[in-house]
């Protein structure tokens, strides 16, 4: 009686959590392309200096996530694996910011106050764990895209 084609029609042709994901890839990618624009200009004042790589990086990755929203709209299976790629590149730079806020003083550690690192580890590990749980999930629903 609850076939997928008709759990499928009557959402409209995408899952809730595909809905909820557009949603938020559109909010995501326009603060990150916002925030890479203004870093560029150096309007952004609890930054050092404009950091031009920072800004092309999250400029890159917005406008991935728009582009990634925009084709989930359809549920185009290239819409799905620029999901698994942009998160996986997320994923790393999640696994990478320790590293860099452990530097010398020359990049976040200026930022990061030593009674923060509780905070900061649960920040890595909550972004670690959902940025994992959409990769997984993006990389083995493949019967709902087309």
């Amino acid at each position: 009686m609850d076939s997928p084609e008709l759990r499928k029609s009557a959402q409209g042709g995408r899952p809730g959590c595909v809905n909820f994901y557009i949603a938020v890839a559109v909010i995501g990618a326009f603060l990150l392309v916002l925030l890479g624009f203004s870093k560029f200009v150096g309007d952004v004042t609890f930054f050092s200096s404009p950091n031009t790589g920072s800004s092309i990086l999250a400029i890159v990755i917005g406008a991935a996530l728009a582009a990634a929203a925009m084709g989930l709209l359809m549920m185009r299976d290239w819409a799905r694996w620029l999901v698994v790629g942009t998160h996986a590149v997320i994923l790393v730079l999640t696994l990478v910011a320790p590293l860099v806020a452990s530097g010398d003083g020359d990049g976040v550690s200026d930022v990061i106050e030593v009674s923060d690192n509780t905070r900061f580890a649960v920040n890595i590990a909550i972004s670690f764990i959902l940025n994992a749980i959409v990769i997984y999930w993006f990389s083995t629903s493949t019967e709902e895209f087309n």
